[in-house]
């Protein structure tokens, strides 16, 4: 019991010493990140609209994508945050034919882990990052015909799992602050809406978002 006390005191002594190191404490923070751009969403299957559409796709315009984070760079390697947002994409239409006026939009809260190279004499940081989490799927229809006559018009909303994938690279333009850009792949399983003035439901595959935009980073 004594070594094992004395082990532990030893692996306790030498953390503190590492937070005290210059160098190490320099590349521990918090940090704030914000990025902005467009979603371009891959078409997604439309598998009930009242009645079962097999083989049909909603196919989505580009649209806006915000994001904010907060996060904690453990060390000038590895980096956690919590991240949220909003993608918003419009309904172009069906792929069997016709137009729907409907959207189609996003609001992810997922768990981030991220990799990057942040050396201090060094002004470029590239990164790369994994997360999941949830997304609260909402689509909005304005009396929109389904396959058996009815009309739907409303929004629903489903909350399901979610995760995603980026890659990017930032310029210090001063010790605290960087400027860059990235993509993100971020996917939301499948989604079932009891959407609002209407008897039946609404159910869809898998969307996915591939995403281009400006990142802004600033550590405290």
């Amino acid at each position: 019991m004594k070594n094992i006390i004395r082990s532990l005191a030893v692996v306790g002594g030498c953390c503190v010493g590492l937070f005290a190191l210059p160098h190490v404490g320099r590349s521990q923070n918090f940090y704030f990140d914000a990025n902005a751009g467009v979603s371009l969403a891959d078409d997604v299957k439309l598998n009930r609209f009242l009645v079962p559409t097999r083989g049909a796709k909603l196919e989505l315009d580009p649209g806006p994508r915000l994001a904010v984070a907060g996060g904690y760079n453990i060390n000038e390697f590895v980096g956690a945050q919590i991240e949220t947002g909003y993608i918003f994409n419009d309904v172009r239409g069906v792929n069997r034919g016709g137009s729907m006026d409907a959207s189609l939009s996003h609001m992810p809260l997922l768990a981030d882990i991220v990799v990057r190279y942040d050396k201090p004499d060094c002004k470029w940081v590239p990164y790369a990052g994994l997360g999941a989490g949830g997304d609260v799927s909402v689509i909005t229809l304005d009396h929109v015909r389904a396959p058996n006559g009815g009309v739907v018009d409303g929004n629903g909303s489903d909350v399901v799992f979610a995760w995603q994938a980026f890659v990017g690279a930032r310029y210090k333009f001063v010790e605290k602050m960087s400027i860059g850009a990235g993509y993100k792949f971020f996917s939301a399983a499948g989604a079932t809406w009891d959407v609002s003035n209407t008897s039946g439901d609404v159910k869809s595959g898998t969307a996915r978002v591939h995403s281009f935009g400006v990142d802004f980073n600033m550590k405290f």
